[in-house]
């Protein structure tokens, strides 16, 4: 039993220089030096709820391609964290990049210093639809669970359509023409608007306002139509 015991403290003791890594057997790791053996008595406000926590600076994956941050059509990668770019701005947040298609959400130093969820494309073959959904599940492999298309952002010109019959039909297209919000419902109510106030004596009331501003007295602030499909 006394054995056992010192093979298990050694053991135990050995702990402080195992490493973590990611891929293959054996991989290396390729973290800026070892993860550290857990802290007893973590200084974080979470207290013992704290497991884990990254030092400063960038946490990387490069799946293809020849580097992070580049935008070719093999660069598969991601980035978390804080990204200094040589004094020309400094971003901090996520990015993921697939094939000349990017999602990136965070800040940056630049102009407009706002936080930003932006999506970058090539402008020619990743120039699709961004889409916002709702699931109901992540589904099984090969079958994705069941969502509902909610809004779509086109890319070219910036517009903003809802509805789930964007991605079947594209009604409004995507040029010069094409509105800057759009509606397209399957058989449902498409726009509703209610406006609730207190009633308060010579307070007014408005539910909705169009206006036309033109250099001649000549528009239309509210085209209504309705007519048979077939």
């Amino acid at each position: 039993m006394k054995k056992l015991i010192i093979i298990l403290g050694m053991y135990m003791s050995s702990l402080t220089f195992v490493t973590f890594g990611q891929g293959p057997a054996n991989a290396a790791n390729q973290s800026n030096g070892a993860v550290n053996a857990p802290n007893i008595t973590p200084s974080s406000s979470l207290g013992s709820d704290e497991i884990f926590r990254f030092g400063s600076g960038a946490i990387t994956q490069l799946v293809d391609g020849t580097s992070d941050f580049t935008f070719g059509p093999t660069d598969e990668w991601l980035t978390l964290g804080k990204v200094p770019t040589g004094g020309v701005q400094t971003f901090y947040g996520s990015r993921f990049q697939f094939k000349e298609s990017a999602f990136v959400t965070g800040y940056t130093s630049t102009s407009p210093t706002k936080p930003r969820i932006q999506w970058i494309h090539n402008g020619g073959t990743t120039a699709d639809f961004l889409e916002f959904r709702v699931g109901n599940g992540f589904g099984s492999a090969g079958s994705p669970g069941t969502n509902t298309l909610v809004a779509s952002m086109s890319p070219l010109k910036a517009n903003t359509y809802f509805g789930d019959r964007i991605d079947i039909s594209n009604p409004f297209g995507d040029n010069v023409n094409s509105p800057k919000v759009g509606v397209d419902t399957d058989g449902k109510l498409g726009l509703s608007i209610r406006c609730v106030t207190a009633i308060v004596p010579f307070n007014e009331k408005i539910g909705a306002r169009i206006e036309v501003e033109n250099d001649l007295p000549v528009g239309t602030g509210l085209l209504s139509n309705c007519y048979e499909i077939n």
